[in-house]
């Protein structure tokens, strides 16, 4: 469907690029187009599996190609697959999928596309058990992991599939079972992580040299249930998406971490954002 975003005194259009068809699983989630544009790859929650879907103008709605997942892990919300988040990594031709469900960082080939989209249980890369891996980000050859049950961050060798070592994203913040959320890379180092059990932000120094994180300020948003975030272009604000207030915290950054809250924007209920320019 067609709309426009406000966006101050700017108003963008926003118009279809092409069908979708649907995934046929349940709870579709934070999907990633290739770097052709040609791909959307959807992470389904609920459905355990993750889905290919061709975005050309010509492309038939019901190209989709599907892959499920098994496993499960030893917290009670890891009785099965739970893909998360789907995320390109273009120097391995890779496609990366953090499974909650069972602690492991999916690895699939779409290089085979549009003839087939494959996955072999020994790429996947295993993280420590009942952590719970939600969302990542890729630093050259390192993943860094935010796990939601466990509350840590997670360092993973991407050339040589394993996990180096995690740690707490906020060990002053008592745990309340809903885990930390979205997770950004900033040019300056800093790792920031939504931490939903605090109602703020995290932010973690990552050292590429020592391959380490270590906390170094967390601040309340003012809001709740903080689900995603994004950082501006320059990397001045931060944008976190506090689903539970129907808000938006704009917050200051000072070398990748946050210092202050400066304005919050009303929204029905954000669960996920997007840079568009």
């Amino acid at each position: 469907m067609g709309g426009c975003l406000d966006v101050g005194p700017t108003r963008v259009a926003v118009t279809p690029f092409g069908p979708v068809g649907g995934t046929g699983a349940g709870g579709p989630c934070f999907p990633a187009f290739d770097e052709s544009g040609s791909w959307i790859f959807a992470a389904n929650y609920s459905g355990g599996r993750l889905t290919a879907h061709p975005v050309a103008p010509d492309a038939p709605a019901d190209a989709v190609f599907s892959i499920g997942f098994d496993g499960s892990g030893p917290h009670e919300r890891q009785s099965s697959p739970r893909p998360h988040q789907a995320v390109i990594d273009a120097a391995r031709d890779r496609l990366l999928v953090p499974d909650l469900g069972s602690d492991r960082i999916r690895v699939l080939r779409p290089a085979d596309l549009p003839d087939r989209l494959r996955h072999d249980d020994d790429d996947d890369i295993v993280v420590h058990a009942g952590a719970g891996p939600r969302h990542l980000v890729v630093a050259g050859d390192v993943a860094i992991v935010a796990n939601e049950l466990d509350r840590t961050a997670s360092l993973v060798d991407l050339a040589e599939r394993r996990e180096l070592s995690w740690v707490p994203v906020d060990a002053t913040v008592a745990a309340r079972g809903l885990g930390v959320s979205a997770i950004r890379l900033t040019s300056a180092g800093t790792v920031l992580v939504g931490d939903r059990d605090a109602d703020a932000i995290a932010a973690l120094r990552y050292d590429a040299d020592a391959r380490s994180l270590e906390h170094v300020a967390s601040i309340t948003t003012g809001g709740g249930h903080p689900r995603d975030l994004h950082v501006t272009h320059d990397e001045r604000f931060a944008l976190v998406a506090d689903q539970a207030s129907d808000s938006i915290a704009v917050i200051v950054l000072e070398q990748g971490v946050p210092v202050e809250v400066v304005e919050t924007l009303s929204t029905p209920a954000p669960a996920c954002l997007a840079r568009v320019w």
